[in-house]
């Protein structure tokens, strides 16, 4: 039974499970999907409109941290958790803050810059999909816009406070990983590809499937914010390259 993905590419959750998958040497194949065009099918299967869901067989499971849980279930080779406890409420603890914390606030403060530069933009929410979806992405653009400024509440007031929590999310694990190479125990762990996972965006590493701008022609209060902030970006720009 193949396992299936059904995924933006673009979005930093979804790059947890992609990563998993490979990590674990797992095949699988994507399902790639346009916003706001892709809850019809998603609500079909799995009764909510959120990405990431993973399909195996007679099994559908919806979003990164329980599909995780599954992943480590049905192929236990390369586990993502410690098997000691302690540890283990560790790696889920971290888990639990950065995709409470991180994954929502990077997600707004990127958009936030983004949206204002559709050229940009554009080739990131239709990545991996025929060109002429770019095309119907640009037809609806304006009302796209809206729709995930609205549901995402993307103001600059907000956007300013989202910036504020991910300085300090990455100021901790800045320091988290100077005492240690992995957030938890002596092993890459779930903890370790969450944090990776949901702040790339920050450094756009090639391996994500998506046509990144590159930081140098990002939006400028977005390069410029990057540019400034190399130093509690570099440790997880380093641990992604070692083990993605």
């Amino acid at each position: 039974m193949r396992i299936t993905l059904y995924q933006f590419p673009i979005s930093h959750y979804c790059e947890k499970i992609r990563w998993a998958l490979d990590y674990k040497g797992i095949p699988y194949k994507t399902v790639n999907l346009l916003p706001g065009r892709h809850m019809v099918l998603i609500k079909k299967l799995s009764g909510q409109t959120s990405v990431p869901v993973l399909k195996h067989g007679k099994h559908v499971v919806h979003g990164s941290s329980a599909i995780l849980d599954y992943l480590d279930q049905a192929f236990p080779q390369k586990p993502l958790l410690p098997k000691n406890p302690e540890l283990r409420a560790q790696a889920l603890d971290w888990e639990r803050r950065l995709d409470a914390e991180a994954g929502p606030d990077v997600r707004l403060w990127s958009y936030h810059h983004l949206l204002q530069q559709p050229a940009q933009v554009i080739p990131l929410l239709g990545a991996r999909k025929p060109f002429f979806y770019r095309w119907l992405l640009r037809s609806v653009f304006p009302k796209l816009e809206y729709t995930m400024r609205r549901w995402m509440k993307i103001t600059p007031d907000n956007a300013t406070s989202a910036q504020q929590r991910m300085e300090s999310v990455l100021t901790d694990l800045r320091l988290a990983y100077s005492q240690s190479h992995f957030l938890v125990g002596e092993h890459f762990t779930r903890a370790d590809l969450t944090a990776c996972a949901l702040f790339a965006p920050l450094f756009q590493p090639f391996q994500y499937p998506v046509p990144w701008p590159g930081v140098e022609s990002s939006p400028v209060p977005m390069r410029e914010w990057i540019e400034q902030h190399q130093d509690i970006i570099e440790p997880l720009r380093l641990r992604y390259a070692q083990y993605r």
